[in-house]
């Protein structure tokens, strides 16, 4: 890995928070935010920062003509998280979003905090209740994929071991 890719990045995010002290939840697209969200990251005391992948240069431009910019009174920190390859395109990132850059061995260094969002609200505890089972939701659908794939994988290990007895007897 070179900790280029959202993939990779969003690993790199979450081990650095901690998903064992942290309820971390990739890709919220609806449920929660009125946009769509790349992380949200909920700490145990309830507060919410939400983590924005860019991985090109095109894709922070991009965003900058967004009309939400990232801003909900549900969300208390605001990151943008790059590969060290756009480290000179920081400029094209808001002035109140923090910055970590993810190394390519996957360490992520702060380059700029979070300005603290002054119109921040806690979750109420239904929201907090969303939030985790929109997570879970992600694991039950990787859960169904990785056992659709290992399905495949043993099928085709199958006919392969066939073929080859077919032609070992011909």
């Amino acid at each position: 890995m070179n900790y280029e890719s959202t993939q990779e990045i969003e690993l790199a995010i979450a081990q650095n928070y901690g998903w064992k002290q942290n309820l971390i939840v990739p890709n919220i697209s609806w449920g929660l935010l009125d946009y769509e969200a790349d992380i949200i990251i909920m700490s145990k005391a309830g507060i919410v920062t939400e983590i924005e992948i860019k991985t090109s240069r095109s894709d922070l431009i991009a965003d900058s003509f967004k009309s939400h910019k990232h801003k909900s009174n549900l969300v208390k920190y605001l990151y943008f998280s790059i590969p060290r390859k756009l480290e000179k395109s920081i400029s094209y990132i808001q002035e109140n979003a923090g910055i970590y850059i993810v190394e390519t061995n996957g360490n992520v260094k702060k380059e700029r905090n979070a300005t603290t969002n002054p119109d921040f609200i806690k979750l109420k505890k239904e929201q907090r209740y969303n939030l985790a089972r929109l997570g879970t939701m992600r694991i039950w659908n990787l859960k169904q994929r990785l056992h659709e794939s290992i399905q495949s994988y043993k099928n085709f290990i199958k006919a392969f071991e066939n073929k080859n007895m077919r032609v070992k007897n011909d």
